[in-house]
């Protein structure tokens, strides 16, 4: 892991200062008050209120503070993603290795590091990095509530507190909840803690109450007809974008996955199967009522890629003579995520 951990710091510092600083970007610098520094919560508030009303205020707060011990150049502000990528990476693993195995939790760490489409946001102004990260502490926490019969005081605070922290990083948070209710209430029929975790979902989603107004407000503008596109237009990127453009040979791991459920039916597999598919459902919903999704904005599809690595991992490593084959589909995986991030292509999804 921590060949990985650097590997995935260094991937992203590459492209710290490798380009200027572009529209979305700005409106992140601006709200982190770099023009004007230092910014005090409120003023970060109003910046928001005036500029960016379906935007919401945690990741600018804590770049706002980030700036003041870093500095306010495009590579000191850009250093907070990538920190928070490789934090989102080691999370991650923590994850896989607790609800799935350690040989699972290196691969989908390693899968995750050299996906070319997520290390673009390794180094970009936006909230993508820290908002995987807190989707993913969220949803251990949320595991460790439904597998452990004992969780501490602390487990139950961290996980209301992430929940809420995830709603006020990106207003897609909802989704992941949305996610791991429907899924909850699939899996969870009988569990003895299933009525304790829908009043901490509740609780997470009543601190961020005051907030709903004004973005719900400036949501009602969010889409863009004349971009958006139909779901069955958005597969084909997404798969692409997702495998690194290794279609057939994800395509032979996603067979592989489905045996594996049906034969071993793993718990935390199979829930982690049904947050992709109620994740890509409730964003389908808000995209066909607010037009929202398009080529040039895969990353709204970003909350897809955790679950889904974990899936392919732990495909991956129940293969016979797995270590083998997982050397081997790793070295491509690389080889082709390096060359898609060298194309112009992968350009037009990131916006």
């Amino acid at each position: 892991m921590i060949v990985i951990l650097l590997l995935a710091f260094s991937l992203g510092a590459a492209g710290l200062n490798a380009d200027v600083i572009w529209a979305d970007e700005l409106a992140s610098v601006t709200h982190m008050g770099a023009f004007d520094p230092p910014y005090t919560p409120m003023q970060v508030m109003e910046s928001i209120f005036k500029h960016s009303p379906d935007h919401v205020p945690f990741y600018f707060f804590l770049g706002a503070l980030w700036g003041q011990i870093a500095g306010w150049s495009q590579f000191a502000l850009r250093l907070m993603s990538c920190f928070f990528g490789v934090m989102m990476v080691a999370w991650l693993y923590r994850f896989a290795a607790d609800a799935v195995n350690r040989r699972a939790a290196l691969a989908a760490a390693f899968l995750m590091t050299t996906n070319a489409f997520v290390i673009i946001y390794f180094h970009e102004l936006r909230a993508y990095t820290l908002l995987l990260l807190l989707a993913i502490i969220h949803t251990w926490h949320y595991w460790r509530l439904v597998s452990r019969s004992r969780v501490s005081r602390l487990t139950w605070i961290l996980f209301v507190f992430s929940a809420t922290a995830m709603l006020y990083t990106h207003i897609l948070g909802f989704t992941v909840l949305a996610g791991l209710w429907a899924t909850h209430i699939f899996m969870e029929r009988h569990s003895h803690q299933r009525h304790a975790i829908m009043t901490g979902w509740g609780m997470g989603v009543l601190f961020f109450v005051p907030y709903l107004p004004t973005v719900l407000s400036g949501s009602l503008t969010w889409g863009e007809t004349d971009r958006a596109v139909v779901a069955s237009e958005l597969a084909e990127p997404f798969w692409l974008l997702l495998t690194n453009v290794l279609h057939i040979l994800a395509f032979s791991l996603a067979l592989n996955l489905a045996c594996m459920i049906r034969r071993k039916r793993h718990p935390t597999v199979s829930r982690q199967l049904l947050l992709a598919l109620f994740i890509g459902l409730v964003l389908w919903l808000v995209s066909w009522r607010f037009n929202l999704l398009a080529t040039s904005r895969m990353r709204y599809l970003l909350l897809l890629w955790f679950p889904c690595m974990i899936l392919f991992a732990y495909s991956l490593t129940s293969l016979p003579h797995s270590l083998k084959l997982s050397a081997l589909f790793m070295l491509i995986w690389c080889l082709s995520g390096f060359q898609f991030a060298r194309s112009e292509q992968i350009l037009e999804f990131a916006g």
